[in-house]
């Protein structure tokens, strides 16, 4: 159906230029939450160890939420794009 409209509207040339973009954003959405997933997991590492490093435990859990809150606001974008 939404192939149907994207013909409709921007004739069977630009079909596959969307197609195209649409995998590229879809890539890029992916490479990003698989960042901020990594990086979450070695804060929660690094809080599990000790805290002499340059940060306090409270500033590592404050960083966690901010990069749980980013993960989330990318899943709902993710979610609105492939509507």
């Amino acid at each position: 159906m939404i192939i149907v409209a994207l013909v409709l509207f921007g004739g069977a040339s630009k079909v596959p230029q969307l197609a195209r973009a649409f995998g590229r954003a879809v890539g890029e959405f992916k490479k990003g939450q698989m960042e901020v997933e990594k990086e979450l997991r070695s804060l929660q590492e690094g809080s599990s160890v000790s805290t002499t490093q340059n940060q306090s435990p409270d500033d590592r859990q404050k960083r966690i939420a901010e990069l749980q809150k980013e993960l989330e606001q990318l899943k709902s974008q993710d979610s609105q794009d492939g509507r």
